[in-house]
């Protein structure tokens, strides 16, 4: 019974993550922590929110997004909030001193001018047009004219209000009062300003952020509101968004992204919530970030994130649909590895369970079977029908697998587990025999019978303190620890193994992996070594992959390519190794979660992660995000209906004159109808296509893939036929 409902919450959570965003750049200082930015004529002005450094504001210039210039800084000792620009003068809420001018016409050398004391706290602001509003705590709004450098105060509104928030649109200001919730109040007389509408909540608010006639609230701990104020004397709730900790948030046309930061968790995640209708918001994907982020701006196609101790990140969000994912499937515990065989995936995760999943139709994978282990699962290797797991102290477990399809069947036979005396890590296969990294020695375990494995041999040397990964070239086995060079041990007989060489290890160990005569090191914070390993007993370097490096990466050989997943950084990049010794980049694929483990396989890339589960990528498709460091598109693109039943209208909007083409391919990368093709002049076009190939049959339902192409960029969009 308990499985069987293991099954349907598995089958529940199966959903289809839409939104892709992905990190072009950003600016990084070591313990630079950001509190605020604003956005201004290729200019970023950020605040800083610490005292010890004394940087105070920091101004970048971002004309090129992937590589912003640090244009000049500002030195003040204070803690300094939020940040708004007026007339080569930025003005920032400084706490308890009120708010700073400072004078940033040459942004090489901003000075500070003044600082006005507001009678409270104030650590959020906003300009509008020539006036300055401020929200102060337990005191209420001012409101000053700044059309001089000397501002003048015009008035406010002070009738019990805590006002830690303002945004300001017409003549009505929104106030998020902690005390009391959104108020909205006419400020077009500041001298007599007076409540419109209000709307009670049960904590009060700290922030909010408004866009069109949609209000998002939040108090930072609980409660996160959508509220309707297209009637302004009367705001309407439409809806709560789940999540705690929302520190930060932007509302981007139907898109919320809301920053949640868990304390005492760890999690640090940009979530992404589809509120076209904002009665059902639906989270749509989220984006893994390593520190904490504490506010938002978005200028065009590139979203600009403070964050704790590093300083700006900055995310392309031109293309919202992600049209290399075909799909995810919810794990909900964190997803480890992942192993195939055939039509079935067999991914390991935390809550040390083995999943069967049937992918013979990537689109729609489904949970077959599921299998416990006793402990925490180490490493997998599938040989046919069998599967050779490690699973911490407990040791090696070797299982029979079956395919029957009619869940909850139990496709998993347990024929025998072998204690290994240590934690068990990584396991390779060679013939009759199973070469498992056992932490503390090397066991050689024969597996000729499997349903009666033994240990042959138990191999240890001085040199060596973990054996956590294990790769075999010919009769050779390349073993290495954490912080071990890498041992390579004659195996060619088990019986009687023995050290003959080493490979030096930079730093601390990430993995090895073999291709042909040839050795993948990596390392944390060190690019990925080549040696040609023809001779094992006198290994020879190459050279390196390329100069990236990251503190947490893994690298998978398959076929003739190189995967690189950088989990800091949510990045995979590919490398064609048809030659080994001279890696050419494929693909540099960017997407929102890290990934822990992947398998490629005809063009599909599997892909599994701590976040959110098991993820199915098309990494052979023409995508526009293939390359982080590509310039803003000279165009838009999208189409509606989507999904459509029959016909589709694509439109877009150039800047220049150019060759147009209008493509669809299936899943497979294949184009299935060339749409259009032609010279067209700038401006806004739409095409209109019915849903037939180019034999004009038309296609059946499913998922596509449209790109267009105008002169040498393209634009990619995930469309839905029904």
């Amino acid at each position: 019974m308990k499985k069987l409902i293991g099954t349907i919450l598995m089958l529940i959570y199966c959903v289809l993550m839409h939104s892709v965003i992905h990190q072009v750049g950003g600016y990084f200082a070591d313990y630079l922590y950001c509190n605020s930015i604003c956005l201004q004529d290729n200019k970023a002005y950020a605040t800083d929110a610490t005292s010890s450094n004394a940087i105070g504001l920091i101004i970048l210039d971002i004309s090129n997004p992937a590589s912003p210039v640090l244009a000049g800084t500002g030195n003040d000792s204070h803690i300094l909030y939020d940040i708004d620009v007026f007339n080569q003068r930025a003005y920032i809420a400084a706490g308890a001193l009120g708010f700073q001018i400072w004078d940033v016409s040459n942004p090489t050398a901003p000075i500070l001018q003044t600082t006005i004391d507001l009678g409270g706290t104030c650590e959020q602001l906003m300009i509008d047009g020539d006036r300055l509003y401020t929200a102060i705590h337990y005191d209420g709004l001012k409101i000053y004219n700044i059309a001089e450098p000397t501002p003048v105060y015009l008035g406010g509104y002070f009738t019990n209000i805590s006002a830690y928030d303002v945004f300001v649109r017409g003549e009505l200001a929104y106030i998020a009062d902690n005390e009391f919730g959104l108020r909205i109040v006419n400020i077009n007389n500041p001298a007599n300003c007076y409540l419109v509408g209000s709307y009670s909540s049960y904590y009060g608010v700290k922030y909010l952020h408004v866009a069109n006639d949609l209000v998002f609230l939040s108090d930072a701990h609980n409660d996160n509101y959508l509220i309707d104020v297209s009637v302004p004397s009367s705001p309407v709730l439409l809806s709560t968004i789940p999540d705690m900790w929302i520190k930060a948030a932007y509302l981007l046309d139907h898109y919320l992204f809301a920053m949640q930061n868990s304390p005492g968790t760890g999690d640090k995640q940009l979530k992404i919530y589809d509120i076209a209708n904002p009665s059902q918001p639906t989270l749509d994907s989220f984006c893994i970030i390593q520190s904490s982020a504490t506010s938002i701006a978005v200028s065009g196609n590139y979203m600009f994130l403070t964050v704790d101790s590093e300083g700006i990140i900055i995310f392309d969000i031109s293309e919202l649909s992600n049209p290399d994912l075909i799909t995810t499937s919810h794990i909900p515990a964190s997803a480890n590895a992942v192993e195939l065989s055939g039509n079935y995936a067999y991914i390991a995760d935390n809550n040390q369970r083995l999943i069967q999943m049937d992918i013979s139709h990537p689109s729609n994978p489904q949970l077959v079977s599921q299998y416990a282990f006793p402990y925490t699962f180490g490493e997998m290797v599938l040989d046919d029908n069998l599967a050779y797991v490690t699973a911490g102290v407990s040791g090696l477990h070797i299982l029979e697998l079956s395919e029957n399809n009619s869940p909850p069947a139990s496709n998993f036979n347990l024929l025998a587990t072998l204690p290994t005396g240590s934690a068990a890590k990584d396991i390779c296969l060679s013939g009759h025999n199973a070469f498992v990294a056992n932490t503390d020695n090397l066991l050689i375990v024969n597996v000729e019978n499997p349903s009666n494995p033994c240990i042959g041999y138990q191999f240890t040397h001085p040199a060596l303190v973990d054996y956590f990964y294990l790769a075999k070239y010919q009769d050779y086995l390349f073993l290495t620890g954490w912080a071990d060079p890498i041992s390579i041990i004659d195996v060619s007989d088990v019986s009687n193994p023995f050290r003959v060489a080493t490979v030096s290890n930079p730093s601390i160990a990430g993995g090895i992996a073999i291709k042909d005569h040839y050795l993948f090191q990596s390392s944390y914070d060190f690019p990925i070594r080549i040696y040609d390993i023809s001779n094992p007993m006198s290994p020879g370097y190459v050279g390196i992959v390329s100069n990236e490096s990251s503190p947490y990466y893994l690298i998978n050989i398959y076929e003739d390519y190189l995967f690189i997943s950088f989990w800091a950084s949510n990045r995979i990049m590919c490398y064609n190794i048809s030659n080994p010794a001279a890696p050419i980049l494929a693909r540099d694929y960017s997407w929102t979660l890290p990934t822990y483990d992947l398998y490629y396989r005809q063009g599909l890339l599997y892909t599994c992660n701590h976040e959110y589960g098991f993820s199915i990528l098309n990494f052979e498709l023409p995508s526009s995000i293939a390359d982080p460091q590509q310039t803003p598109a000279l165009f838009s693109f999208s189409n509606y209906p989507n999904p459509f039943p029959d016909n589709t209208t694509f439109c877009y909007q150039a800047k220049e004159n150019h060759r147009v083409e209008l493509e669809v391919f299936n899943l497979k990368g294949q184009v299935v109808s060339h749409v259009h093709s032609g010279n067209e002049n700038a401006g806004g076009h739409t095409i209109n296509w019915n849903g037939t190939d180019d034999q004009n049959q038309r296609l059946a339902s499913g998922i596509y893939i449209s790109r267009l192409t105008i002169g040498h960029q393209s634009a990619v969009k995930k469309i839905i036929k029904l």
